[in-house]
């Protein structure tokens, strides 16, 4: 299992983290909050747990949310709407709960009748 490095949040043009399956464990990575150019954050296939940091709608240029295949739980946090640049998202693979954001319905998705929200 690992986590992030502790100064990836000095990477203050990083436009694109792919970071997809590398066993990466964060509870809650708030690092990337400083990553205030990003425009793609892929965390897809690790082991992140907890919910959804409602920080990461303070990435403003992100176009780009990957989420899928951890194990996030909780609700979709509503300040994601914030994110007006997001053009596409994946959460399914989790167990998050509750309805989906309106602000978050117009956006495509890879899986989105397969969010996580019980998978129904």
């Amino acid at each position: 299992m690992g986590s992030l490095p502790p100064d990836l949040g000095d990477l203050a043009s990083l436009r694109k983290l792919d970071l997809d399956s590398n066993q990466l464990s964060v509870e809650n990575p708030l690092e990337l909050t400083n990553l205030s150019q990003l425009r793609e954050l892929m965390l897809r296939g690790n082991l992140l747990s907890g919910t959804i940091p409602p920080e990461l709608a303070l990435l403003s240029k992100l176009e780009g949310l990957f989420l899928s295949n951890n194990d996030l739980s909780g609700i979709t946090p509503p300040k994601l709407a914030e994110l007006s640049n997001l053009r596409m998202f994946s959460f399914y693979g989790n167990d998050l709960s509750g309805p989906v954001p309106s602000a978050l319905r117009g956006i495509p998705s890879s899986g989105y009748d397969t969010l996580g929200w019980g998978d129904d």
